[in-house]
């Protein structure tokens, strides 16, 4: 199970991702991103809860990376303390450091 918490702050949006992300939460999150997308601005990411993150969480991430080039807005991702194999699979993506708070 995840959870999804959004703030809209001056100029960008904070989405929080706990949990999971993986194939059996992936198509609501990816729902949920979409319609949380900043007509300007940046999109934050904070995956500091995420528990697990599979192919289908990636392709999520992904597919909302691709969004925020094409729409000309930033995109960042604040992976934080989560596990291990979570920034492993940002790396093998080519998600992380591109576009993330961590060096």
């Amino acid at each position: 199970m995840s959870s999804l918490q959004i703030q809209q702050e001056q100029d960008r949006t904070v989405i929080t991702i706990a949990g999971s992300l993986n194939y059996g939460t992936a198509p609501q999150l990816h729902q949920a991103l979409k319609e949380a997308i900043p007509l300007r601005g940046t999109l934050h990411l904070v995956l500091t809860g995420t528990e697990s993150l599979d192919l289908a969480g990636v392709q999520v991430l992904f597919s909302l990376f691709r969004t925020a080039r094409e729409g000309g807005w930033d995109c960042t991702i604040d992976q934080g303390e989560a596990a291990p194999r979570i920034d492993k699979m940002l790396r093998f993506a080519g998600l992380a450091p591109l576009g993330s708070d961590q060096p």
